[in-house]
């Protein structure tokens, strides 16, 4: 992102370690997990979760006001824009959550200056709950040997780890090597409110 850099910034782990997001739901049966990861397919596409998004604009809004003295009036600008609703909240923490930098850029562009700050904001917000869903999913990885470059539950590329491992830098799973070749990233996207809760190979 241009001008910033998240790494430069402190986050939601450092500055709010009491505060915790509610657990997204959602329940991912072994037969359901089995046929993604045998697939290829990241174990949080597709499904239906109830996102926390008070806790992520909040969230947000604390960074920025943090970043002030390095943002300068961007930043208070950017809080401004999350405070007077004339974004799309649910869009942008949806965004935010499966990584669609892209959307959120399109979403967030009537804040003019303030975009990119804002959403550096966001994806830093978004990671505790995603962490908080990784977390359930994480049960599921030991049923499918899994070496694609791609992150199994959300689709992040993959970074070299210690061991020749692979680590996701949203999630923070980590998995047992990877391929050289294919592709390098999955694009996550969430499924509809009550998408998959009659299927009964989901309920083993």
């Amino acid at each position: 992102m241009a001008g910033s850099n998240p790494a430069q910034h402190d986050s939601p782990a450092t500055l709010f370690v009491a505060a915790q997001p509610r657990h997204p739901g959602g329940r991912l049966g072994r037969l359901r997990a089995r046929a993604k990861l045998e697939a290829g397919v990241p174990l949080l596409h597709g499904e239906s979760l109830a996102l926390d998004i008070p806790f992520v604009l909040r969230t947000a809004a604390r960074l920025l006001a943090s970043w002030s003295e390095r943002e300068g009036d961007v930043a208070a600008e950017a809080v401004r824009w999350l405070a007077a609703g004339r974004l799309d909240a649910a869009r942008l923490v949806e965004e935010a959550f499966v990584g669609h930098r892209d959307h959120l850029a399109q979403l967030a562009a009537p804040a003019g200056r303030a975009r990119d700050v804002l959403i550096e904001a966001l994806e830093l917000a978004a990671r505790p709950l995603l962490r908080r869903a990784a977390e359930a999913a994480s049960e599921h990885l030991a049923l499918v040997p899994w070496q694609r470059r791609y992150c199994p539950i959300c689709g992040t590329a993959g970074e070299p780890d210690e061991g020749g491992a692979s680590r996701c830098p949203r999630c923070l799973t980590r998995w047992p090597g990877a391929e050289s070749s294919g592709s390098p990233a999955f694009e996550l996207e969430l499924g509809l409110p009550g998408a998959g809760e009659e299927e009964d190979w989901r309920d083993d």
